[in-house]
């Protein structure tokens, strides 16, 4: 899906507007584009190559030269890939990294999952939507979410929620590199970077360096970025990563709607050192950074409200903070796994796997993680399952009658991609990865 975003119009490539123009001239001009679009796509879905090879080559360079053109006339828009609940994840995982997703049977079975309340309140669950009453009448109190990193650290991460204020008027709060404690060494160990949704609609973050006080003001406040939140769904995001120069960079997203995957940044702030908190504790300075934490937070106080699909990832820092100073150098950024490169990637696997029928994509789309993608493709392992699908041939070359076409350049594939499509539900999800409408389209488009 796309981020909505206001970007540069990424430079022009002349050449390849010429060559465009050249070959719009000698085709008859968008008559001829159309018919070239169907020609490709009737050629994707068949074994039978009838056009000799010249006649092919026109007509990929046709697509190619207009998919081209397009991207640099058009808004650049970014593509995600989606989790396990269905929702979109912005910046790829970090390999090996740790995650967390809300159990949905019983999540106060799960030992990374901690709940604390001002009162004993009891999570009602209905459908995997999740009820609290947090009425306590004042701000100071109510509930806070955890989730502990599986792996004793948290530190470039991308949180998400969804939540629906059923009563009450403060803020759903999503709390990143958060301390390991609120009372323990003094309070020293309550510290965190702060995103928040007020029930205005108001966008805005704050930091902690320790309890009892320690907090900033509010900092990059951005007003009405959605309406009022009553009684309506909403989804957050709160991404965090490390930037070049010990510089850490927030960015707060905001989905209006439910489970739309309409994603928008809401607001996004640089702490570069000079961020002050109100006073200073615990041997730190009123400026610290904050450089990790244990855990990661969701906090509402004084309301009643529902939430769902509740989750923590570890992203690539280093990748995330070069893609953020592209986009500051030129206004554009790409996020997640584009649908091309997905579909290359399930055509090679569905190939390894010899599936010709909906039911083995069914297969793989209910692998539960790349080891087991690894075994229906017959590869020893997830390792293994990228070498082989980093294999295919390259589909710039002239293909036989027994190739089946690809649409991505070899050798990019990697464990993330693999991982992107165990993660879908289902073939519905399968579909939506590779751009697909329904899932007889995706069989259309990985067997021909």
């Amino acid at each position: 899906m796309p981020v909505n975003k206001k970007r540069k119009t990424p430079e022009i490539n002349y050449r390849a507007v010429v060559y465009v123009q050249v070959v719009l001239y000698s085709s008859e001009k968008a008559s001829a584009i159309n018919k070239a679009r169907t020609t490709i796509h009737a050629s994707m879905r068949s074994r039978a190559h009838n056009l000799d090879l010249s006649k092919k080559l026109l007509i990929a360079g046709i697509v190619v030269m207009l998919s081209v053109s397009s991207l640099t006339i058009m808004t650049k828009e970014a593509l995600a890939v989606p989790d396990k609940f269905g929702i979109d994840e912005l910046y790829s995982a970090a390999d090996n990294g740790p995650s967390w997703f809300l159990d949905n049977e019983d999540p106060e079975d799960d030992d990374n999952f901690f709940m604390t309340s001002a009162d004993d309140i009891e999570l009602e669950e209905d459908s995997d939507v999740f009820k609290l009453d947090a009425e306590t009448g004042t701000q100071k109190h109510g509930v806070r979410i955890h989730a502990d990193s599986p792996d004793d650290e948290w530190k470039n991460m991308e949180m998400t929620g969804y939540f629906k204020l059923l009563d009450g008027n403060d803020q759903f709060t999503l709390v990143a590199r958060q301390g390991p404690s609120y009372n323990d060494d003094g309070g020293c160990g309550a510290y965190g970077y702060y995103g928040m949704l007020s029930a205005e609609g108001d966008a805005f973050f704050k930091k902690k360096l320790f309890h009892h006080g320690g907090y900033s003001d509010r900092t990059a406040e951005e007003e009405n970025v959605v309406d009022d939140l009553d009684d309506r769904w909403v989804g957050i995001k709160m991404v965090v990563y490390d930037m070049d120069d010990d510089e850490v960079k927030l960015e707060l997203w905001v989905d209006d709607g439910n489970e739309d995957n309409n994603w928008e940044k809401a607001t996004e702030y640089v702490d570069d050192g000079d961020w002050e908190v109100s006073g200073s504790d615990c041997d730190r300075d009123d400026d610290d950074i904050i450089e990790d934490g244990t855990r990661g937070g969701f906090r509402v106080d004084d309301s009643e409200f529902e939430f769902k699909n509740l989750s923590i990832r570890e992203i690539e820092g280093d990748e995330r903070a070069a893609e953020a100073a592209d986009e500051e150098e030129t206004g554009t950024v790409e996020v997640g796994l584009n649908e091309t490169a997905a579909l290359a990637n399930l055509q090679r696997m569905a190939e390894l796997a010899e599936i010709t029928d909906e039911e083995g994509l069914e297969d793989i789309a209910g692998a539960s993680d790349s080891e087991e993608l690894a075994d229906i493709a017959g590869a020893s392992d997830s390792e293994e399952l990228v070498d082989l699908v980093n294999s295919q041939p390259n589909p710039t070359e002239p293909s036989t009658s027994e190739e089946r076409p690809t649409s991505a350049t070899p050798g990019t594939t990697d464990l993330e991609a693999i991982e992107a499509i165990a993660r879908v539900p289902d073939l519905e999800g399968l579909a939506e990865l590779v751009g697909a409408s329904d899932p007889e389209e995706l069989l259309g488009l990985v067997i021909p």
